[in-house]
């Protein structure tokens, strides 16, 4: 298939982009995929840095389900990040700030 053109993985771009979807089913199955495949796929090509202002990790604010982006998430106490049961092992070997 990939002599065809079909990629064996979705571009982490993509993905990230997809993870900030306003449907809550797309934007779940889109992270949970990336802190699945985080280590396998993605760990060499990830730069927060360059995922700035991009909402895209799960959080909850003022008690509704939402995206934030990964500084928000990190340093403002009225997001709380949220995860499902099975993505959180893996996405805390995902570097949220750039050099932690």
């Amino acid at each position: 298939m990939t002599g065809l053109g079909f990629l064996l993985h979705p571009p982490l771009d993509k993905l990230i982009e997809i993870a900030g979807s306003d449907d809550l089913k797309i934007r779940r199955a889109a992270f949970t995929y990336l802190s699945k495949k985080f280590d396998e796929l993605y760990d060499t090509e990830y730069d927060p840095s360059k995922y700035e202002g991009m909402p895209f990790v799960p959080a909850m604010k003022d008690g509704k389900e939402c995206v934030g982006a990964h500084e928000d998430v990190r340093s403002r106490r009225y997001y709380i990040v949220i995860f499902a049961a099975e993505a959180e092992h893996a996405l805390r070997s995902i570097p949220i700030i750039h050099g932690q």
